[in-house]
């Protein structure tokens, strides 16, 4: 790990120190010339050592993904499926004859240990719809043609099972007060904006922080306070129920959006559906 450039200069002053021959540089200015030397040489040195850091992060990361039979390698080989294509074997290698990216559909991937008798991980994919560019569950040929792609990739003796599912549900009740020179149309505009963006922006398969969610929405110019009465998740099946959260909620897909057609964050006036965000103007501020 990089030094910073204090820790550098420290160590050419004590460096220094030890050479009598150079006590003649015994200015404490931290403009004299040779001070500016000291820190330019420590500089380039933590530049070159920031460099390096990232060499070793970039070499980490590819041979973990290079590590076969890796959690890392699965994901890997998952991004590179070619929906249509039929990959063949290549010098003991699943590989297809070329590279088309356009049938490369798998535009999240993850891995879950298992460790069961049913399977020793699960990997979850979505894709992307064309038409509305959000995240959603592969079709029935797609997740058929994955499944048999993942197993042709299995080693003896191991069962790499696949899930893709369509997006968790959220729906969010809250108070959102605000500076009243603020035009509210335009505000409650940007304030459904930055809780979408925050919720196609969180990881795949990553945690729901309730606190984030709340810095997303505070950020939003105009907006001074925000009181959350209710934010609750759950998985788009039959059968399954709301879960209130007051933390972290973790998804079932992967991936979550607010359900629009129920409980929209904004007055639905066509479908009568009254919004869950309530905004109160503040003149106080």
């Amino acid at each position: 790990m990089a030094r910073t450039i204090q820790e550098i200069q420290d160590e050419i002053l004590a460096a220094k120190s030890q050479h009598s021959e150079l006590d003649i540089l015994s200015s404490n200015s931290q403009v004299s010339i040779w001070r500016l030397w000291v820190y330019v040489v420590a500089a380039s040195i933590w530049t070159v050592e920031k460099i390096f850091d990232l060499l070793r992060f970039d070499i980490d990361a590819i041979n973990a993904a290079n590590v076969i039979g890796s959690e890392a390698w699965y994901v890997e080989r998952a991004y590179e499926f070619q929906y249509g294509d039929i990959p063949v074997i290549d010098e003991g290698r699943l590989v297809y004859d070329s590279i088309d990216e356009s049938k490369q559909i798998i535009k999240r991937a993850s891995i879950v240990r298992l460790g069961n008798e049913n399977a020793n991980a699960i990997i979850k994919v979505a894709t992307i719809d064309e038409q509305t560019n959000e995240l959603r569950a592969l079709d029935t040929n797609e997740i058929t043609a994955f499944n048999g792609y993942i197993r042709n990739l299995m080693f003896a003796g191991s069962f790499i099972g696949t899930r893709s599912l369509p997006a968790d549900f959220l729906k969010l009740y809250a108070k959102i007060y605000y500076n009243a020179i603020y035009p509210l149309l335009e505000l409650e505009v940007r304030v459904a904006d930055a809780i979408n963006e925050h919720i196609a922006n969180v990881p795949y398969d990553g945690k729901f922080f309730l606190i984030r969610l709340i810095d997303a929405i505070q950020n939003v110019e105009g907006v001074s306070d925000i009181e959350i009465i209710n934010f609750q998740g759950k998985p788009d099946s039959q059968g399954s129920q709301w879960q209130p959260t007051q933390r972290i909620y973790i998804t079932q897909a992967g991936y979550a959006k607010i359900k629009d057609d129920e409980y929209p964050l904004l007055d639905d006036t066509q479908n009568n559906i009254t919004g869950t965000l309530t905004f109160i103007a503040e003149t106080n501020q």
